[in-house]
This record gives structure tokens, sequence and C-alpha cells, in this order.
């Protein structure tokens, strides 16, 4: 278990990079790769990813080393208070980290929604 506040921000702060940064590789190039989506229907939400998720990642990390930090408070409701105030920052963060999943999941489930299954795998061509 990490004790230090600055380590267990270097800490989360890789690792919510390093996880966003795959979210990023499967939402806006693997997955139009693979047809399930364009890349044009969610091109214009890639600039925004790019600086959101980032920004997400350092508020993580920060509300991760202010919990950590709420452990040297003597006063139990401040601690909590601390800790509290934290969760809901970091709620944030999370929201900002995942942008490209919840915009794949939108996009596909939007695809799924308006695809005419009932035609989709005949070939009208051959008859």
């Amino acid at each position: 278990m990490y004790t230090n506040p600055d380590e267990v921000f270097r800490k989360d702060v890789r690792l919510a990079l390093f996880t966003w940064g795959i979210l990023e590789l499967a939402c806006f190039v693997i997955i139009p790769f693979t047809g399930a989506y364009a890349f044009s229907q969610v091109e214009a939400w890639l600039w925004p990813s790019l600086v959101l998720g980032p920004v997400g990642a350092v508020v993580v990390a920060f509300c991760s080393k202010v919990v950590l930090a709420a452990n040297n408070i003597p006063d139990p409701r401040r601690k909590q208070a601390q800790r509290q105030v934290a969760q809901v920052v970091s709620l944030f963060g999370f929201l900002g980290l995942a942008l490209p999943l919840l915009l794949a999941g939108w996009v596909f489930g939007r695809e799924i929604l308006t695809t005419d299954w009932q035609n989709k795998f005949t070939d009208t061509n051959n008859k």
C-alpha cells in the first residue's frame, strides 16, 4: 500500500493515462477499422477527448492524493468531508477519462438500434 501522496499521484496518473490511451485507440482507431461504425461519426469528438482525457487523469490522480492526505487530519468530520469532496471531484475526472468509451457506446448503440437486422444478412442480388 502506498503511503506517500506524491507516489500515489504518480502511480495513478500513469495508470489513468494508460487506460485512457487504450480507450482512445479502441474507440477512434480499432472499432472504426472493424466497420462497427465509421470514424466520421466520432471524428468531432477526437479533439475534446484528447484534451479531457489527460485532464481527467490528472484530476483523478490529484483526488487520490487528497484522499490519502486526509489521513493526516485529526478531526474526523474534516477528514470525512475532504474525502467526500475528493471523491465527487474525481467523478468528473473519470468522466473525462471515459469520454471515448461513453462516445463509442453511444454511437455503437445507435448503430445497433438503427440497423435493419431483417435484411442485413440477406443477399437480394441473388434472387
